[in-house]
């Protein structure tokens, strides 16, 4: 879709923008300004900033022309990059131009600008408009603010070739949010309810801790992601039978690194649905090296490859969900709920027999009846026997015997 080609665009651009974070005094600085400056894409879409002011900088204007033009190399720009400093950089407006879309992005401000570093980001507004199959699509987004972003790493593994080489730091991101109309296109404009999906996020935040490059403490949440399809739409008709016309979706998470166990405990991970209820994730990852979030990508991925798993919960608490589930199955077996709830009730006695007798299957089973009974909350939890469990171990077992012998496996309902 438009977005998609302008994103990018935008992400390069973006890097060559935020280059670096903040003396407050700078030797031989200047201040700059670039008007007109137009960058043509390989894909034929055009970027134009009107204006770019840049101050109490270190690069001369041919250097910071070449930087913004896109007529840098990407080592040249990766160079130009580490090497930048400036006090403030300020652009008005950037409108970046495909065929029939436009994405145009308001006030950015980068202040403290500091070989690999940028104190602060700001972006006032964007919006867009274009074209899709089945229909226009339009977005407007609210103000994006980072701070403490880092990157220097990752701007000298681009100039050796791969930006996913290096890593990048963000010490707090906070998003206004936005909203956006795209088209389904296998429902017809003419339909009632028109072929719109409707979708919009109040905000968005989040926040990190490091020791050097390496993330230590993380958290964010999103509130409010809402998604509203076409009512003839496939999606809209399946919402619709279990009596949702969208979905409103929040998101928190939260997780801590320890780089002496090489442990990540991630402590909270819930996602809620209004009306549904929420589902909370917990782990904790053994053998999670550094490397994992510096190194090169193959060694990033090799290291993950050693990571085990200690322990794992999934934790359920049903807000309505569980009973409009139960509503749409009766329908379609053509039964009453009680009678479905029942049925599954008895289903749950097969458990223990599929586990071989393992007395896990006991639990799980009560835990289920318990739920469908008074579906209030229901957690399942497994801790690994002895020494956590590699991923590579786990991808090698076939059956729940097998695994039960690796790990402990609990479940309770309703506290």
């Amino acid at each position: 879709m438009f977005y998609a080609a302008s994103r990018r665009r935008v992400l390069p651009l973006a890097l060559l923008l935020l280059g670096a974070a903040s003396p407050l005094a700078l030797a031989q600085s200047a201040n700059v300004a670039l008007e007109n400056i137009t960058v043509t894409a390989k894909d034929k879409g055009t970027t134009l900033f009107k204006r770019i002011d840049v101050t109490g900088t270190n690069l001369t204007k041919d250097e910071l022309s070449k930087l913004f033009s896109g007529a840098a190399t990407k080592e040249e720009a990766a160079a130009l990059g580490k090497k930048m400093k400036a006090e403030k950089v300020s652009i008005p407006e950037a409108v970046f131009t495909e065929k029939d879309s436009t994405v145009t992005l308001r006030d950015f401000t980068a202040t403290g600008i500091n070989e690999g570093r940028i104190a602060s980001v700001v972006l006032k507004s964007a919006e867009g408009k274009g074209k899709a199959p089945g229909g226009a699509v339009a977005f407007k987004a609210g103000a994006l603010e980072i701070q403490g972003l880092a990157f220097a790493s990752a701007l000298s593994a681009m100039s050796g070739g791969d930006l996913a080489d290096g890593s990048a730091r963000i010490g707090k991101i906070s998003f206004a949010g936005f909203e956006m109309t795209a088209p389904d296109e296998a429902t017809k404009p003419d339909a009632p309810g028109g072929n719109l999906y409707k979708i919009s996020l109040a905000s968005f935040t989040a926040e990190a801790t490091y020791d050097g490059e390496t993330p230590l403490r993380g958290k964010g949440e999103a509130k409010s992601l809402i998604i509203e399809p076409p009512k003839g739409s496939d999606f809209g008709k399946a919402l619709a039978s279990f009596g949702y016309d969208k979905l409103n979706l929040g998101l928190v998470f939260s997780g801590n690194y320890d780089k002496t166990k090489k442990t990540y405990d991630v402590d909270n991970v819930t996602v809620s649905g209004v009306s549904a209820g929420s589902l909370t994730v917990k782990t904790l990852l053994a053998g999670i090296d550094p490397a994992v979030f510096t190194a090169s990508k193959e060694a990033k991925l090799q290291a993950f490859s050693a990571a085990a798993i200690s322990s794992l919960s999934l934790r359920y608490d049903n807000a309505g969900l569980f009973e409009k589930s139960v509503d749409y199955f009766a329908k379609q077996s053509k039964k009453t709920p009680a009678a479905l709830k029942q049925e599954w009730a008895g289903m749950t006695q097969i458990v223990p027999m599929m586990l071989g007798g393992d007395p896990a299957g006991g639990k799980l089973a009560e835990a289920a009846s318990k739920f469908i009974a008074a579906p209030k909350n229901i957690t399942i939890s497994a801790k690994a026997k002895g020494a956590p469990l590699s991923f590579s171990d786990l991808a090698q077992i076939k059956d729940p015997p097998a695994l039960l012998k690796r790990v402990d496996i609990d479940a309770a309902a309703g506290q």
